[in-house]
């Protein structure tokens, strides 16, 4: 997870949770995660030494691997092995490298992947803001 960082946000109008993991020699966005919260509702995110980014709600606790290894295994205390695929790992989808994926409103039976281009706004009055 060198060159990144990573902002978390929950939008009251859409009622998501939002994850960016943005590439500081690009000044783009690489990944956006997206899942839905009610803004009424609590939730925390932690970005892990492990570069996942974990998300604790009333609905449970979920995990998101933002590495780009294919993926890794994850036991818990009792021995159950889960893989874990990492955002990353869907990086052959570009088909530029100014594109960024979407993760939108990740519900377990309702996934969808969004490829999404990306470009600098150049004027006197913009500066050298990125707009997507």
């Amino acid at each position: 997870m060198q060159n990144f960082f990573v902002v978390s946000y929950k939008a009251e109008g859409s009622n998501t949770y939002n994850v960016f993991v943005f590439d500081t020699e690009t000044k783009l966005v690489r990944f956006w995660y997206e899942t839905y919260q009610l803004y009424e509702s609590p939730i925390k995110g932690f970005l892990l030494p492990a570069g996942d980014f974990l998300m604790l709600s009333k609905e449970g606790i979920n995990v998101i691997n933002l590495g780009n290894t294919l993926k890794k295994e994850v036991s818990d205390q009792m021995g159950n092995t889960r893989i874990m695929h990492s955002l990353g790992s869907c990086n052959y989808l570009r088909l530029e490298k100014k594109n960024h994926i979407h993760f939108k409103c990740q519900f377990y039976d309702n996934r969808r992947v969004c490829i999404q281009d990306q470009y600098f706004k150049r004027a006197a009055d913009m500066g050298d803001r990125a707009e997507t």
